[in-house]
């Protein structure tokens, strides 16, 4: 996409915390300018039509710990259909920020106080029934009927679509619904001893194209997964045992952790939590994990 406005495609991120900006908790938007022979310039922050950096102003006001100013993912559109590309950010929160373009196509300025995105239950979309984290939108016309649709990844897995059931000039958001379900959490730590094993993960990005040319949207999507395989040098025997005793142990504890309750005090929690992770690390004697990512491809049918 050309968001510079020089006819040659950039490419655009979001930051999690920007370095300038970090004791505001403030994450910038990027472009990484195309050039005409194929290379890229190195990223620098998009800026507003005031001329600073854009950032999300967060719905807290100044407080440098709200989340829904960090972890950005910004997506060039056409949102209002006036020719020129707006941006649509996702954020840590899971909610949706639109900076609108009052430029134009080859002078882009895009605004620096922009609107928060509403969904259908009187809540700021990604915060009504379908919560999503780590919003990261695609947006698009899904259904086909004229209006554009917001697609969206999310940190537990899966795809979620918003249906604009308003128009195009003025879009009105329903609540997420389920494209593809999130993976279930037992499923992701289970033991992996090939890789047709292997299933979808979390922290879910994704990409609407049409694969195989048959006129109906396709899903790339990329995730983050864990893969734990048996250590190499362990008997199938032995890593039983150890795999046995080890959940054991975490039902224990997880117990202790739900008779302790909601309002358990703070030093006890803090001391529950050190054990927890002191027990989940004795996994690595018999668990060889690895942290990676896949890309998996869903054909519309």
């Amino acid at each position: 996409m050309d968001v510079t406005g020089d006819g040659i495609a950039d490419i655009i991120s979001g930051d999690y915390v920007a370095d300038k900006e970090r004791q505001k908790g403030l994450a910038y938007q990027y472009v990484i300018a195309g050039k005409a022979d194929g290379s890229y310039a190195k990223p620098v922050p998009i800026k507003a039509a005031d001329g600073k950096a854009l950032v999300l102003p967060g719905l807290n006001g100044k407080d440098r710990y709200d989340i829904s100013s960090i972890c950005t993912h910004p997506f060039a559109c056409d949102w209002d259909g006036d020719g020129d590309l707006d941006l649509l950010v996702g954020n840590f929160q899971g909610t949706f920020y639109l900076a609108e373009n009052t430029g134009n196509a080859g002078a882009p300025a895009w605004q620096a106080q922009g609107e928060w995105i509403q969904g259908g239950s009187d809540k700021l979309l990604g915060l009504g029934q379908k919560k999503i984290r780590h919003s990261a939108p695609f947006v698009i016309d899904w259904d086909d009927d004229g209006d554009l649709d917001i697609l969206s990844g999310d940190s537990s897995g899966g795809v979620f679509w918003a249906k604009n059931s308003g128009t195009r000039e003025a879009p009105v958001f329903d609540d997420f619904e389920e494209l593809i379900a999130k993976p279930n959490n037992q499923d992701l730590s289970k033991r992996i001893d090939h890789d047709e094993q292997i299933s979808p993960g979390t922290s879910t990005r994704l990409w609407v194209t049409d694969v195989n040319d048959d006129g109906i949207h396709d899903l790339l999507v990329g995730d983050l997964r864990k893969l734990n395989r048996k250590k190499d040098d362990l008997s199938e025997e032995e890593f039983t045992r150890l795999q046995t005793e080890y959940d054991a142990k975490m039902t224990t504890l997880n117990k202790e952790r739900s008779e302790m309750g909601p309002d358990a005090p703070k030093e006890k929690m803090q001391k529950f939590y050190q054990r927890y992770h002191s027990l989940h690390n004795t996994r690595k004697e018999f668990l060889a994990s690895e942290r990676t990512g896949f890309v998996w491809l869903y054909l519309g049918q």
